[in-house]
């Protein structure tokens, strides 16, 4: 399987049912004592490299750990869609977190996360992140196939197509 991507954000494209969402809240800290311990090789192991370029090498300080931090509760949250109380372990390099306006962003699947998201009938990711003070806080929707129709059903509810 190639690649799989979606983009966060209103007006992504069509709008698709959602079959899974995950959430994630960081501590800013954690992801500090981290990189002080393990440095470049936490940077290799979680983080592609376009993120690393993106995340990393263009930022500075307490913005770069919040940046860091950002991206870490995206692929935790994308991670819980896509294997949800399981012991199957997913490589960090198979989620691609990049940045979509400002609170959006775009996840691209690769690999094994491919394919967990087609065992789960996801066929696109859509997130936001927000970051305060102390944390970063990760959402993201999983969507199946089809579309919902803003048509109402004679239920009076939104139809899927």
């Amino acid at each position: 399987m190639g690649s799989h991507a979606a983009q966060g954000g209103r007006g992504a494209g069509p709008r698709r049912p959602v079959v899974a969402v995950g959430i994630d809240l960081v501590e800013l800290a954690e992801i500090e004592d981290t990189l002080t311990r393990f440095g470049e090789r936490y940077l290799l192991h979680v983080f592609t490299a376009h993120e690393r370029r993106q995340f990393v090498r263009s930022e500075e300080g307490r913005r770069r750990i919040r940046q860091l931090a950002a991206c870490f509760a995206v692929k935790e949250a994308v991670k819980k869609i896509l294997v949800p109380g399981t012991d199957e372990t997913l490589d960090w390099q198979t989620i691609e977190v990049q940045r979509h306006g400002r609170d959006g962003v775009a996840v691209e699947l690769s690999g094994t996360a491919v394919e967990l998201a087609a065992r789960r009938g996801i066929v696109g990711v859509s997130g936001s992140v927000a970051c305060e003070r102390r944390h970063a806080l990760a959402v993201v929707a999983g969507h199946g196939a089809g579309s919902i129709s803003l048509a109402r059903g004679t239920n009076g509810g939104a139809v899927n197509t």
